[in-house]
């Protein structure tokens, strides 16, 4: 990884990181599914971008009693990128095995993972 232009070692830009491809539902609207981790061991799940260069951070947990942790850590790594050079996620998303459909103080949401789809 590469240190971001601000001379801070801690933070990153997600254009300058080696992101781990996944696929899924996000080629339906021309989008990448990746997995995101720096150097100090923070991490997303999946990081859904488009050609546009908007992204999405999404951070999957097991149970309903995971979500504060979720929501903590998808937060603690979003502020490791620094957004001078990456512009900040449009969504953050923590998706549960069951759990409520919320937004958190932060913005953001919360799902299990049958509200995604039929």
């Amino acid at each position: 990884m590469t240190p971001s232009s601000s001379g801070s070692s801690s933070r990153r830009s997600l254009g300058r990181l080696r992101l781990k491809p996944h696929f899924g539902p996000s080629r339906l609207i021309d989008g990448e599914v990746r997995a995101y981790r720096d150097s100090n061991n923070h991490e997303i799940d999946a990081v859904v971008s488009l050609p546009d260069g908007r992204w999405g951070a999404v951070e999957v947990k097991l149970g309903a009693g995971q979500i504060a942790q979720g929501v903590q850590s998808l937060n603690a790594a979003v502020a490791q990128i620094d957004h001078e050079v990456t512009s900040p996620p449009v969504f953050r998303l923590v998706i549960s095995g069951t759990g409520p459909t919320l937004a958190a103080d932060d913005g953001t949401v919360t799902c299990s993972l049958a509200a995604l789809g039929p």
